[in-house]
């Protein structure tokens, strides 16, 4: 099978992963989407607190205590945006598909969500 055919039907699939035949998100691709936020939310408030104990000698002294319970939620948010938010195929097609060009929908749709270049 030649090398372009190939290459097509592995463009196909890595589209057919984000948008449907409509041209809107796929449900893996909005629970991509939902979980990806999630995880980024958990880390900020992990990022904030420890930025805030960091400007408290004290408050520094208890971080190892007291982050444990902000890394536990960053770590389970990780893991559902994995398990349940589809992290690994979502992302195969985005490399996929931003290593050459694609349909400006995808492109776009990409863009939107602030993936371009993952």
């Amino acid at each position: 099978m030649p090398q372009n055919i190939i290459q097509g039907e592995v463009n196909e699939k890595a589209k057919a992963a984000l948008i449907d035949e409509s041209g809107k998100p796929t449900s893996h691709f909005q629970a991509y989407i939902k979980y990806r936020e999630n995880w980024k939310n958990k880390r900020k408030a992990y990022d904030s607190a420890y930025a805030n104990a960091s400007n408290n000698p004290l408050q520094l002294q208890q971080w190892p205590i007291e982050g444990v319970l902000y890394q536990q939620e960053t770590d389970e948010a990780w893991d559902r945006w994995v398990a349940l938010g589809f992290k690994n195929e979502i992302e195969n097609a985005i490399n996929i598909l931003a290593s050459q060009p694609t349909d400006p929908a995808i492109k776009s749709l990409i863009e939107k969500v602030g993936l371009g270049g993952n």
